[in-house]
């Protein structure tokens, strides 16, 4: 089998809250979409993201330089290309947009793959769980970060009503110690039902970020994510030694060797990793075996609709994590009941974007053998 051409989309997608924030501002979801073709028919769909069309202009760069590199060769062996792909980009790093390009396009190889096969993703992967839990993250309610608690209690209520019990809200905006105050007023109006994750997205001082993880330790959080900067290992190594509550990153970590160094170094409980940036499903299922082997539990970065089939495809992975800004695109919501999702069984990554969107795309590029 041989990739004869790869069609890039972009499509700006609206979010219903903007985010504004230091770290991630934006009215939109630029998606970047691969739809990469081979001569044996068989088509494959992978999709990467940042947030603002103007940040997209980096990514989709990078996607047609790995589209070119990828054309000829057989999707069906991803560590082939990727052994040749990281020699070829090795000047220009063997992590950043270099990765996010190629990432993208792993996405569609596995995609083809289970087509393939005739099998869905996780069982692809090796089926080792028949339903994923999932949590939902609460940010599509409280876009800025410092929404009142009684939003996010709202926005909790309307979540375990449809099918949740785990969740995540964003923080970090408020001074450190406001925001642990606002973590546990939302912790006792849930009244032990469910349990909530936190994610600070790197935005605390290293001193400041410690006092309030210390002062939200006794409150049975799921995690703590990104109480620091994400190069500060020493930091967030003492935070896990020190704290009960389990420490979360990993989300910006490149290829394979991000993800092992934070398993080593850092030694947190939870690694998650976001597939645009790990090696796609390739990056998560090599690192995901090394997690295996330190008993380390691993968590998706948004992908929900793939994540689905990651989490039942993964021993190491426990939980995956969910948010509706590409329902529209992919077809719509996985559906969620008592916690858990039931992955689809049609062949494929179980995101397929139907031909109905592409001609909303607000760029496109084919890149085809001459």
């Amino acid at each position: 089998m041989k990739i004869t051409s790869v069609e890039l989309y972009l499509f700006d997608i609206p979010l219903p809250n903007p985010l504004a924030n230091p770290i991630t501002s934006g009215a939109s979801i630029a998606t970047i979409l691969a739809v990469v073709r081979t001569d044996k028919g068989i088509t494959g769909q992978g999709y990467g993201w940042t947030i603002g069309s103007q940040r997209a202009k980096f990514i989709t760069g990078a996607t047609e330089v790995a589209a070119q590199f990828a054309l000829g060769r057989d999707p069906t062996r991803m560590d082939a290309i990727w052994s040749d792909y990281e020699a070829f980009s090795n000047f220009v790093g063997t992590s950043g947009l270099a990765t996010m390009g190629m990432s993208i396009l792993d996405i569609a190889f596995w995609d083809i793959a289970c087509r393939a096969q005739n099998l869905p993703l996780g069982r692809m992967l090796g089926g080792h769980k028949d339903k994923a839990r999932m949590y939902l993250n609460l940010i599509s309610a409280d876009a800025s970060g410092k929404a009142p608690t009684d939003e996010l209690h709202r926005a909790f209520e309307a979540g375990w009503a449809s099918g949740y019990r785990d969740f995540k809200a964003r923080m970090g905006l408020n001074p450190p110690m406001v925001d642990a105050d606002r973590v546990r007023s939302l912790v006792e109006s849930m009244d032990g039902k469910g349990q909530l994750a936190i994610d600070i997205a790197q935005r605390w001082g290293t001193v400041e970020s410690a006092k309030a993880c210390y002062e939200m330790d006794d409150i049975g959080l799921m995690w703590i994510e990104d109480p620091l900067h994400q190069d500060n290992y020493d930091g967030m190594r003492n935070l896990v030694e020190s704290l009960d509550t389990p420490i979360c990153t990993g989300e910006n970590a490149y290829g394979v060797r991000g993800p092992v160094r934070i398993m080593d170094e850092i030694g947190c409980p939870y690694v998650m990793l976001d597939l645009e940036r790990c090696g796609g499903i390739t990056g998560w299922r090599k690192a995901a075996a090394v997690a295996e082997t330190r008993s380390v539990r691993m968590t998706t970065h948004v992908y929900p609709h793939i994540g689905v089939h990651l989490v039942c495809g993964t021993p190491a992975a426990t939980i995956g994590e969910y948010l509706p800004w590409w329902d529209d695109l992919l077809g719509g919501p996985i559906a969620v009941k008592d916690g858990y999702a039931v992955p689809g069984e049609a062949p494929g990554v179980g995101a397929e974007v139907a031909s109905s969107w592409f001609p909303r795309a607000v760029w496109k590029n084919i890149i085809k053998q001459a």
